[in-house]
Formats: C-alpha cells, structure tokens, sequence
C-alpha cells in the first residue's frame, strides 16, 4: 500500500510565527526567563523559506514546520542555560 501526504506550508511569514509560537513547548519559567526579540524570531521563519526553495533540499520530503520550532526551542533552552550559569534572572536573544 502506498501513500502520500501532502503538505502545506505558510505562505507568508506572520502565519508561519503564529504556528511556531503556537506549537514551541516552552514552560512559563522559561518564557519569564528568556525574552527572545523580533529579528531572532525572524531569523528562524526566514531559514525555512529559504530552505523550502533550497535546489539542496528534496522538495518530496520539504522542510517541516518543526524545524523552525524545534529552532525555537534549543535557542530559548541556550539562552536559559547561558542565564543560569551566570546567575541572572533575565536574559535576552
């Protein structure tokens, strides 16, 4: 039996930062700890819609959504260890 899914990715990058943020599975301590600004949270989505229109990547297999929140959430648990081996109480990305 063969099958096959079909994909849709976002169209613009709005949409793409909604679902990140939607589906990244950061505990409230974290978010409280790490505040990550706009050009970082761009920088992700950015590297994933250069990655679907890579001539590098299968386009049959693509570049999934959870990338970019996958992304997300190793650049927050970095900043939150940087935080606390440093001993402070807030950091920025």
């Amino acid at each position: 039996i063969e099958s096959q899914i079909l994909t849709h990715y976002p169209k613009d990058m709005a949409t793409a930062r909604k679902i990140t943020d939607q589906e990244a599975d950061l505990h409230p301590e974290q978010a409280a700890l790490v505040k990550v600004n706009e050009l970082a949270r761009d920088l992700i989505e950015a590297l994933a819609f250069e990655a679907r229109n890579s001539e590098y990547v299968d386009q049959k297999s693509g570049v999934s959504a959870r990338m970019t929140i996958t992304a997300l959430e190793n650049l927050v648990s970095a900043a939150e260890r940087r935080a606390l081996r440093n001993g402070e109480d807030l950091t920025y990305v």
